[in-house]
């Protein structure tokens, strides 16, 4: 589909879809499910993809370039739980340590956020994942500022060289209240190398990613405000 133009054309393309079992919209969207839930982790973020349009593919940049909004999945579960953490942009240590948080890629990622929930009550089931109704999220700069914090954090480990200490743990084994650095190779063996400063450096592959205690607040809080919105006459 043609990358969508207005954001009452993003809200229009995906409330239509809201609680239709992703096996009648995989097949209508031509992404086609195949193998288990494991080998297709991507896959509901794909149909999303296909169905707004995204226009940035692996550019630092928003996926929807002419509104500057960032589309981002969430698996929710019961209650609705939150099934995972939200990936932000992988993590780039040479950018990293150069580059201040206000010029980051996680930074211009995060300043407008459509967040789409994807329903999976049973996660090797996906023909039967549904999404619930998107919400769009602009963050304060309180929350701004907690990003910079968790990002510093570890900026000061790559600038120092300690890239041993860096890890996904929660404060204070590790670094990011909300937004922290996670493992991004199934092989934990796996390194890439990395322009660092002066030096070329083989380090393991990292992601940015939201906590799901930090996206937790926010599905809970925007899923009331939709069931409010229902039930008010």
């Amino acid at each position: 589909m043609n990358s969508v133009e207005t954001f009452e054309e993003l809200t229009h393309r995906l409330n239509q879809i809201v609680g239709v079992p992703f096996g009648e919209l995989g097949g209508a969207l031509g992404v086609l499910w195949r193998g288990t839930a494991t080998q297709n982790k991507g896959w509901a973020g794909n149909l999303v993809d296909r169905l707004i349009g995204s226009d940035a593919g692996n550019l630092p940049e928003p996926d929807l370039t002419k509104l500057g909004i960032e589309v981002k999945t969430i698996p929710i579960g019961i209650g609705p739980k939150v099934l995972q953490p939200t990936k932000v942009t992988m993590l780039n240590y040479g950018d990293l340590y150069g580059t201040e948080w206000w010029e980051s890629d996680p930074f211009h990622k995060l300043r407008s956020v459509l967040f789409v929930p994807i329903v999976k009550f049973e996660t090797e089931r996906p023909d039967e994942w549904f999404i619930r109704h998107p919400f769009l999220w602009l963050p304060s700069f309180s929350i701004l500022s907690k990003f910079k914090q968790d990002y510093d954090s570890v900026r000061t480990l790559v600038r120092s060289g300690e890239f041993e200490r860096i890890s996904s743990a929660k404060p204070p084994n590790g670094q990011g209240v909300c937004l922290h650095p996670k493992p991004a190779a199934k092989n934990s063996a796996a390194r890439r190398k990395y322009k660092v400063g002066d030096e070329v450096v083989s380090l393991p592959p990292r992601a940015w990613m939201l906590r799901e205690s930090f996206t937790q607040q926010l599905v809970g809080e925007n899923l009331r405000l939709e069931l409010r919105s229902v039930r008010s006459p």
